[in-house]
């Protein structure tokens, strides 16, 4: 099932509510002033979020924790781009992070992600149904609450 609206009819913090009340199974794409996000949800659990804001890339996740330096990004995303791998292996392969730091890191994007829609007053939302969702869930539908 599709759905269209605008976040001026439906704000994100009703679209969140709705989503987790309705145990919630697909794909939010949200999108204002060129960025776009796509939200997945299963069962009301968020499992990821991807989007097109360059800040909001891993490496410069990592980078503004501390983690990396911006030389250590740039030179690790490409090498990952021809190598067509993850940059947190190319990092992890290096010996620059260990598995802890990508996972701390993942959990601030995905919350970085997710919080910055709050602050969309205008946008449109497409609201795709799905019957399952292979991703596993990043944040719990408990977590996902007390973060929003």
């Amino acid at each position: 099932m599709l759905e269209h609206f605008e976040l001026q009819d439906l704000s994100f913090p009703l679209l969140i509510k709705d989503v987790l009340e309705s145990h919630f199974t697909g794909i939010l794409f949200v999108s204002h002033e060129g960025y776009k996000k796509g939200i997945i949800f299963k069962e009301g659990n968020l499992c990821a979020i991807q989007s097109n804001r360059p800040e909001e890339l891993l490496g410069e996740v990592m980078v503004h924790l501390g983690m990396i330096s911006q030389k250590e990004n740039e030179e690790s995303l490409s090498t990952a781009r021809i190598e067509r791998t993850k940059q947190g292996v190319i990092l992890q392969e290096r010996g620059v992070i260990g598995p802890q730091d990508i996972k701390n890191a993942l959990r601030v994007q995905l919350q970085t992600r997710f919080l910055d829609i709050f602050s969309w007053e205008e946008g449109q939302v497409q609201k795709i149904t799905k019957d399952h969702i292979d991703t596993r869930p990043g944040l719990s539908a408990r977590e996902l609450s007390t973060l929003v």
